[in-house]
């Protein structure tokens, strides 16, 4: 075979590729942008490009022999014609080859391979089938493009066109930054003959964007509808505008007719029950999942009537008939339509068909809930309360010498096979399983603990794929940990995967949530980590490449959780919060359950309730006046120090955190506020010296300041009086003058005392009985035993 660059076809190609399915994944990669760098020299005998594949970009050398192709990938695959090579190769012929052949064939009709007159209908649609199959935005936008003339078909056939568009792919993602070289190619394909919709689309606009909605697609079929009616862009152009203009019109005066100067007055005669509705529909050429919101007029006899589609409008007419709890979940399901269609009118039926994007599956979460709470708002459909997890089985069949792979999705008990005819993917992080019961005409939906979201969708069209018996044992040891990171992995008997048993440790990762913080619960098996919602075993290999899972205790686990719980932790979803002050749980939540076996992760790194690990110093300094203390003290955080002023404010307050000036929040020590609490506010403050003073009778409070302090020094006087204190026992008895003339009641004894023992301490005192009892008595007693001992 003679191969020389400038007579490549697609033909050579496909029996380059080592198989029709790499040819076609290589295609993909072709129409997808994937290849994100191309060079050709040598006059078109060698080419070097660079693929993004699926786990890094490879680089690739073509050359041209006189017999052959010859190719390098550094892609792992051990062929030849891999897909990155045909991806390389499909660029080559679309959009290099040209230059090898002369100039006569280097025009755009050259690139546009000529059609019969019955393929030419094939391709026969109007205006109106091109907003169907995009959008009127995407139709609008589409116009700029072909009036700057920035579009080219490259190829078409019956079955395919090919443009290319001089606009440079928009990089979403840092690592996407190199596909930005590319111009914008789009690839529509029919998968039958007979109507516009069977149209698949495939632009490298967006790598997770809605391709038959964007406006490179509208492009392309713009520019074949133009060419093949021989129309001005400005006729087509302003055909489009006026039929919005007169949809907006009209739907204007829609809304006109629904407003009145008053409320709308609901008929107290008529009842309307409102609630979700999900259906399957099926066509010749498509199948999909649908929730609309529907009504039934309450009979006479209180049974609800025949079910009609409801509309925005009728819903404002009755809204405050509606559940509050419905209401909530009904107005964000019609802002998810508005958002999708803007057109959208008040007076069109409520059906949502798609659920692609994150905001869909936030919808499904909240209809979850309105289910939980009030499962009659559903028709058709139900919400169990637990995810569902994947399981994939691989089965033996030892008389056909097969191995067959079954992907089956369980929620609860239930076990369902993932087909294509009864299994739908809904939404994006998280994602979403609607499972049609066909019996029931009903939909069982929920969501799925699946990390790989995007595999997870392709899966389900290997369900039933088999193998030969003699590859299993390979396939196992190469795929069973990236299977295992899908779902739980059910194996034959005879397959050897070690089952292993460890004690759980729960772990408690905090990190920065709003105002407070969140908590992530998960558990240490040995030296595997596994979170608490997560569903699957532990699978690793160690060091002798054994597979290893580990069988989780989930019964210890829930143990765990649920005193989590009992610990001021509440649940927000997904999520762990605390249930009481932030700094509370960090300070004495965090210290209880660390005496439970838990191991706390992250507190240093919050900043929103950042609490300095270090425990508080007090240097006190004790100075005697006449009949006073005066007190000097500082008290330090590691290196931040806080006044001894404040400190004493806070305790006063029973206030347990006190703000640093590095930012952090410094804990007084329960242990300060229980020996403190209350009784500092009785010394006298000097917030300019940041100094306190004390009298003598006040003792017992400097005594406790002195306890919890980690350095003191105190004067000689001081710890004269201290010591007299120390060695207190009880007032003692003392002898009445002698010269006294009379007796002492007990109580008038007892007060006579009680002046003796202030004299000795040095300390005042005031005798404030009632009038009459013996205060002047008792103080005569006193001066007498005075005069009596000189």
């Amino acid at each position: 075979m003679k191969m020389e660059p400038k007579y490549l076809t697609e033909r050579d190609i496909l029996n380059y590729a080592d198989s029709p399915s790499i040819f076609a994944r290589g295609r993909n990669y072709y129409y997808n942008g994937n290849i994100i760098y191309m060079k050709v020299i040598e006059e078109n005998k060698e080419i070097c490009a660079e693929v993004k594949g699926n786990y890094g970009i490879y680089d690739i050398t073509i050359t041209f022999g006189k017999n052959a192709i010859h190719s390098n990938c550094t892609c792992p695959y051990d062929g030849k014609g891999c897909k990155h090579v045909v991806a390389v190769l499909l660029k080559f012929l679309n959009e290099f080859k040209d230059a090898a052949k002369d100039n006569s064939n280097t025009s755009s009709r050259a690139n546009t391979n000529a059609l019969t007159e019955k393929d030419e209908d094939l391709w026969n649609f109007s205006l109106d089938d091109i907003v169907k199959h995009t959008s009127k935005q995407s139709v609008s936008d589409a116009f700029d493009i072909l009036t700057e003339k920035r579009i080219k078909i490259k190829s078409l056939t019956d079955r395919e066109m090919l443009t290319e568009i001089d606009e440079k792919i928009t990089a979403f993602r840092p690592w996407e930054k190199q596909l930005a070289r590319d111009n914008v190619k789009v690839r529509i394909y029919r998968r039958g003959f007979d109507e516009l919709l069977s149209f698949q689309t495939q632009c490298n606009c967006q790598p997770y964007h809605e391709h038959s909605t964007c406006k490179h697609t509208a492009a392309s079929l713009l520019a074949l509808f133009l060419q093949k009616n021989k129309k001005q862009i400005s006729e087509v152009k302003e055909e489009h505008i006026s039929k919005i203009r007169s949809e907006q019109f009209y739907g204007f005066i829609h809304e006109l007719n629904s407003l009145s100067p008053e409320k709308p007055k609901v008929n107290p005669e008529r009842n309307y029950l409102f609630y979700f509705n999900a259906e399957k529909h099926t066509s010749s050429y498509d199948s999909y999942f649908s929730i609309s919101i529907e009504k039934r007029c309450i009979l006479k006899s209180g049974i609800p009537g025949a079910p009609a589609d409801a509309t925005t409008k009728f819903i404002r007419e009755y809204y405050d008939t509606i559940p509050d709890k419905r209401k909530k979940i009904f107005d964000m399901f019609i802002w998810n339509l508005e958002h999708e269609n803007k057109w959208l009118s008040s007076s069109e039926k409520l059906v949502k068909k798609k659920f692609d994007e994150r905001d869909d599956s936030r919808l499904l979460s909240e209809m979850k809930n309105l289910y939980l709470a009030d499962p009659h708002a559903f028709q058709n459909c139900i919400f169990p309360s637990e995810k569902g997890e994947i399981e994939i089985n691989i089965s033996e069949d030892k008389k056909r010498k097969k191995a067959a792979l079954k992907l089956m999705i369980n929620i609860g008990e239930q076990k369902f096979p993932a087909n294509k005819k009864d299994v739908g993917f809904l939404g994006k992080d998280p994602l979403w399983v609607s499972i049609s019961d066909n019996k029931k005409n009903s939909f069982i939906l929920f969501e799925l603990e699946c990390p790989h979201q995007g595999i997870m969708r392709k899966l389900s069209e290997f369900s039933d794929a088999e193998i030969e018996i003699s590859q299993l044992n390979d396939i196992i040891e190469k795929y069973y940990l990236n299977l295992s990171a899908i779902g739980k992995v059910v194996l034959p008997e005879d397959y050897d995967v070690e089952e292993q048993k460890f004690e759980v440790i729960p772990r408690l990762y905090l990190r920065d949530y709003g105002e407070s913080f969140g908590i992530e619960l998960r558990f240490l098996y040995a030296q595997q980590e596994a979170l608490y919602t997560g569903r699957q075993d532990i699978v690793f290999k160690n060091e002798n490449e054994k597979i290893i899972r580990i069988q989780r205790n989930r019964e210890k686990e829930n143990a765990y959780f649920k005193v989590l719980l009992d610990h001021y932790t509440t649940e927000r979803g997904d999520l762990l919060i605390p249930s009481i002050d932030p700094y509370l749980w960090l300070t004495d939540v965090a210290n209880d359950l660390i005496a439970k076996g838990y191991e706390i992760y992250g507190k240093s790194e919050l900043l929103n309730n950042k609490i300095t690990s270090e425990e508080p110093k007090l240097k006190l300094e004790v100075s005697s006046g006449i009949d006073w203390f005066d007190l000097k003290g500082a008290v330090s955080f590691g290196k931040e120090t806080v006044s001894f002023a404040q400190i004493l404010s806070s305790i006063n307050s029973n206030e347990r955190f006190i703000k640093l000036s590095d930012g952090r929040t410094g804990v007084i020590p329960k242990k300060w506020l229980n020996k403190l609490s209350g009784i500092t506010g009785l010394l006298e403050r000097d917030e300019k010296n940041e100094s306190a003073r004390a009298s003598r009778s006040q003792i017992a409070i400097i005594e406790a300041l002195l306890d919890i302090s980690e350095k003191t020094t105190v004067d000689k006087k001081f710890k004269q009086i201290r010591e007299k204190f120390s060695g207190f026992k009880k007032i003692k008895h003392i002898c009445l003058p002698k010269k006294l003339q009379g007796e002492l009641r007990d109580y008038q004894k007892a007060g006579y005392d009680w002046l003796h023992f202030l004299k000795e301490f040095g300390l005042g005192g005031c005798l404030a009985d009632e009038m009459g009892l013996g205060k002047t008595v008792q103080a005569l007693s006193l001066l007498l035993y005075e005069k009596e001992h000189g």
